[in-house]
């Protein structure tokens, strides 16, 4: 996951899947995602992984496309997804990641030693790359210690936590590879693999969503009360749909594919 950040504009862009979209880093994030004001965070992560899940299950179903067209699309869909998530969140304060000065080296060095996370700067922007991977030979992290760090990053725990479900499902599905013989897997294969790895993220995020969501029904988020409301009217928010109360259907997966309500 690859967060970019504007010092003048001082917002986030994340530019790959794997993390939420978040404004630049106000406070110490982590914790418990049962928080009303921790809603639109998830809305905006559930969103990310569903568009991204079916970018994968395109890209699984053309035949024999080549890893040089499949990583083109992969990075532009990528990139997309980051930039629309961020639009959605503008600038909430309750989404922003617990990311340190890049200029404290001390800070830099201490929190992220071990983990693979990496940072560069370029034109005032700066990119943090909290991407977890998975060693196809040893079935492992290449970095295990990122997936003990992340849920600290993310704006709750729980967020941080999906994502590395994700990767554990790779894992998985490269251990069952291994038993079967092993050997290369075709772009379409890997494509496959990350459908199944959104879809096991994206089980963990839709509890979240309804812990946050039963939140709202007792508290509202004064904390940043406008940016909430700016997302919920984006996202089609509303609470009653989530918990399924009442006569109205659930939800679809993403929010986005309903109807938008007026205002």
């Amino acid at each position: 996951m690859r967060n970019e950040r504007n010092r003048r504009a001082a917002w986030l862009v994340a530019a790959l899947a794997g993390a939420l979209v978040a404004p630049g880093a106000a406070r110490a994030q982590g914790g418990s995602c049962a928080d009303c004001c921790k809603l639109p965070c998830i809305e905006a992560r559930i969103w990310e992984a569903n568009y991204m899940k079916g970018v994968y299950r395109n890209l699984a179903a053309i035949p024999g496309i080549t890893q040089a067209a499949y990583e083109a699309r992969e990075a532009d869909a990528k990139q997309l997804s980051g930039a629309m998530s961020g639009m959605y969140l503008g600038a909430n304060p309750a989404c922003a990641w617990d990311t340190p000065d890049p200029k404290d080296t001390i800070a830099w060095r201490q929190r992220f030693q071990g983990t693979g996370f990496s940072i560069s700067e370029e034109g005032g922007v700066e990119t943090w790359d909290f991407t977890l991977k998975v060693d196809p030979t040893t079935c492992a992290l290449t970095h295990p210690r990122g997936a003990e760090v992340l849920p600290t990053l993310t704006p709750c725990e729980g967020i941080g936590r999906a994502t590395v479900a994700h990767e554990q499902k790779h894992i998985d599905d490269c251990l069952a590879h291994k038993k079967r013989g092993g050997g290369a897997i075709t772009p379409a294969q890997n494509a496959q693999r990350e459908v199944a790895g959104y879809q096991a993220e994206l089980a963990m995020l839709e509890q979240l969503r309804r812990e946050s969501a039963e939140r709202c029904t007792k508290e509202s988020c004064k904390t940043s009360q406008a940016q909430f409301d700016r997302a919920a009217r984006l996202f089609n928010t509303d609470i009653k749909l989530l918990l399924a109360k009442g006569k109205k259907k659930p939800p679809s997966k993403s929010p986005l594919a309903r109807g938008r309500r007026g205002g």
